[in-house]
């Protein structure tokens, strides 16, 4: 049987597809949580309509993905700590700081979830932080992160 899917599902297709399901799997999983609905001549008329709409807007959210990694890729982040004589520091940056740092230099507001570290920046040195900007289309940037220790 043909449905029309009402949200992305990994192993089915994306929001507003025509998808061919085996009538128990849509019956006893995908209908009752309000994934799909059965594919009729009016609906998916609307939902053509829909799906257009939404070409439109995933276009426009690449652009700016783009256009947002231009303006990251060329910044450094400067941070001066306090730091031990084996160049440790006396806490850690993180995400908040990588984020507030941004948003001075670039004037970009991004959430906690675009910055990818495996671990908080712990020592002196430079590091490359990747600023995770668009999941979909894996459009992400790199940010080199530049620690000093303060001089005292």
């Amino acid at each position: 049987m043909e449905v029309i899917l009402t949200q992305n599902l990994s192993n089915l297709g994306t929001k507003f597809s025509l998808v061919k399901v085996k009538p128990g799997y849509y019956r006893n999983y995908l209908f009752p949580k309000g994934l799909a609905m059965i594919a009729t001549p009016k609906l998916m008329k609307h939902y053509e309509k829909l799906r257009e709409k939404i070409v439109v807007t995933e276009r426009l959210k690449k652009e700016k993905a783009e256009e947002i990694k231009k303006k990251l890729e060329g910044i450094v982040l400067h941070f001066q700590r306090k730091a031990t004589g084996k160049n440790k520091l006396y806490g850690s940056i993180g995400e908040k700081e990588i984020i507030a740092e941004i948003k001075k230099q670039a004037e970009l507001e991004l959430e906690k979830e675009n910055i990818k570290m495996k671990e908080h920046i712990k020592s002196l040195g430079e590091f490359n932080v990747t600023i995770e900007l668009d999941q979909q289309r894996e459009i992400s940037a790199v940010v080199k992160v530049k620690v000093e220790a303060i001089s005292q």
